[in-house]
């Protein structure tokens, strides 16, 4: 494949509707590893992270960008550009396109060591913990077509939501839609129904949370309006 066209197809059957290949012939955990270089001055960028995951490259970006939210300590700057990279594909998905289309400029950006070293340490871990109850199962709600324009209209959904500058006080505000984002990706490595179904129970929790931020955030500004005219009222007396 040129670097030209570094884009990779979405995880899912083939345009005859038939289930795929089951994606593990390697384990991923080891995958993982070879995206960090043994040269620490070694640049990389995200079109090298999709074409050395190549049939999971899709997945697993969707993956390596939610992950670093999945703790509830905020990552100040990130929830953002990674949010973005993250809805582009969903919408992608959600179009129906077989190949999910980022502009040039994202796939040429450099990823730090520091954040690369953390994505990788941290995919390494949970592939760990669930490569092996990862199976095909209810292929229904992976398949392509109406799934997975579905999966993509959620996926950039959440993926809105993270991105939402919320107050540092809302504690797990990245946490919930990241942890949606991460078990529907999982589900798309082996096309696992289960960890679909998981996903939007997910999902409910985390709008039912931004509902209530939503709800608070109100209150607060309705009470702060309150008072700037109860006090500019008093002050004309």
């Amino acid at each position: 494949m040129s670097t030209s066209d570094p884009q990779l197809p979405i995880p899912g059957p083939d345009a005859a509707g038939t289930p795929g290949p089951v994606l593990a012939s390697q384990r991923l955990s080891t995958e993982l590893r070879c995206l960090l270089p043994a040269d620490p001055d070694k640049v990389v960028t995200i079109n090298d992270i999709l074409l050395e995951l190549e049939d999971r490259g899709v997945a697993m970006m969707l993956i390596l960008f939610s992950l670093p939210f999945v703790q509830p300590i905020p990552l100040p700057g990130l929830s953002t550009p990674f949010g973005f990279v993250i809805g582009l594909l969903g919408v992608s998905m959600a179009l129906g396109l077989h190949k999910p289309w980022l502009p040039k400029w994202i796939m040429k950006r450099e990823v730090p060591r520091n954040i690369l070293t953390m994505l990788v340490e941290k995919g390494g871990w949970l592939a760990g913990k669930v490569e092996r109850r990862l199976k095909p199962r209810l292929l229904a709600l992976t398949a392509h077509g109406t799934a997975t324009r579905f999966h993509g209209i959620n996926l950039a959904i959440m993926a809105f939501l993270l991105s939402l500058p919320i107050p540092p006080m809302y504690i797990g505000s990245n946490t919930a839609p990241a942890v949606s984002i991460l078990l529907l990706s999982v589900a798309f490595l082996e096309r696992d129904g289960y960890f679909v179904i998981a996903s939007y129970i997910a999902q409910i929790g985390t709008h039912a949370y931004f509902a209530f931020i939503a709800y608070t955030l109100y209150l607060a500004g309705a009470m702060g309006i309150g008072y700037f005219f109860s006090a500019a009222s008093g002050s004309g007396s």
